[in-house]
């Protein structure tokens, strides 16, 4: 069954009326939705099928499983979360409502070691609103979340033009601005979010999950108006780290000094011989924050006065090959980037706020991709590859990177 879903059924009560909306875009595209009664007024099915009928149609579709005698009531019946199972894949989904803005809530990957919850900008539970990207990410080998569960890892956080920095919503945008989630295969989902109120730029980006411990990002966005006065346009990712023991970053790359005039192309592979294992810890947040690749000569320009940022702040470091990762527990997290130009790493000690329990605080590890001269209407796009595996030597972090480097490449 090749279903899109919008939302997902969890639990029907009652004999004339759903506790839950439901939604659910079929491939024939054809609608059913079941939404919760609201005082006096009920809100019927578009096709005007009876519940249990449209129940059973879903069911039989292989959308839903089939519904049980609930224990809350002998005249209550529920139906458990949707789920498809196919080549190790295990796809759930959100109860949360379609709201006006467009979201669409949480969608739930399996494969392998890692479960991943892949959500919008809405708010669920203990995580709060203003938060996209992946909820929750976890190895079967940790019960612990490796993003700080109120917020998440791999957020869509700013889009950076060198203006608005004022204004915090502005400053925030791609977190404030509406998206929506959808299901693209038993594997994949993917974030849409429309242009965005003043920079205009529309993004997609898609998850994909992979045993035995690999959660693939393809990012795609495009410029719908020329609003570049500075000449560039950067999007920027944050990933909120659950109170690491170690809050470093760690890649091949150089340390202050080394001296790389008179390099060119040609010597590129003299140059990574050269590399070393370099540890990224910053003393506090918006402290030489960035690091840039050492071919990057780019400058981005600010106004005068105005906010910090951690974008704005330039490490003396410089990265190498296009991959950084950290430990969190007895896991490793690896993020790898099938490209050096135009990505920049960035992190801070303080990023994701404190945690009591370990007396700590959550640092952020995140990243960047700029554009220069962006050309509007073009689409732009770039990769990256996850892993999170238990904890393993510098020899094995460099192996999975060549490994995904050479399919890149192909």
């Amino acid at each position: 069954m090749n279903a899109k879903w919008r939302m997902h059924v969890v639990s029907v009560f009652g004999k004339k009326h759903t506790k839950v909306r439901v939604s659910f875009e079929l491939k024939n595209q054809v609608s059913v939705t079941c939404m919760k009664k609201t005082r006096r007024q009920m809100v019927l099915c578009p096709l005007q099928m009876q519940r249990r009928e449209a129940l059973v149609t879903l069911a039989a579709l292989g959308v839903i499983q089939p519904y049980a005698k609930s224990a809350e009531s002998n005249a209550a019946e529920s139906i458990s979360a949707p789920q498809l199972v196919k080549d190790g894949v295990h796809v759930t989904g959100d109860v949360q409502a379609q709201s006006s803005s467009g979201s669409t809530g949480h969608l739930e990957l399996t494969a392998g070691d890692l479960t991943a919850v892949v959500g919008d900008n809405s708010e669920r539970g203990e995580h709060r609103a203003g938060y996209n990207g992946v909820w929750a990410l976890r190895h079967r080998s940790s019960s612990r979340n490796l993003f700080v569960p109120a917020v998440s890892g791999l957020n869509f956080e700013h889009i950076i033009t060198g203006e608005h920095l004022e204004d915090r919503t502005t400053f925030f945008e791609p977190r404030n601005a509406p998206m929506t989630l959808s299901r693209m295969s038993e594997a994949e989902v993917e974030l849409h979010q429309a242009p965005t109120p003043t920079f205009h730029v529309e993004s997609w980006t898609r998850f994909r999950i992979t045993a035995p411990h690999y959660l693939d990002m393809q990012v795609r966005f495009k410029a719908h108006e020329d609003v570049f006065s500075r000449g560039y346009l950067s999007l920027f990712w944050a990933s909120y780290m659950n109170a690491p023991a170690d809050k470093s970053m760690y890649f091949l790359g150089f340390p202050e000094g080394f001296d790389f005039s008179g390099r060119s192309d040609s010597s590129v592979d003299a140059i990574h011989e050269q590399a070393q294992w370099i540890q990224l810890c910053t003393q506090w947040h918006n402290d030489q924050s960035t690091v840039q690749h050492w071919q990057d000569r780019y400058q981005m320009s600010f106004p005068a006065q105005g906010r910090d940022a951690l974008f704005k702040n330039i490490s003396k470091l410089r990265f190498d090959r296009p991959f950084f990762y950290g430990r969190i527990d007895n896991l490793s997290w690896l993020v790898m980037f099938d490209r050096s130009a135009g990505i920049r790493f960035t992190h801070s000690p303080s990023g994701g706020g404190t945690n009591a329990e370990f007396k700590t605080t959550n640092p952020a590890w995140d990243f960047q991709y700029y554009v220069e001269k962006p050309q509007i209407g073009r689409e732009y796009s770039f990769q990256v590859r996850t892993v999170l595996r238990p904890e393993c030597s510098r020899e094995e972090i460099l192996e999975e990177f060549r490994i995904w480097d050479a399919v890149q490449r192909k």
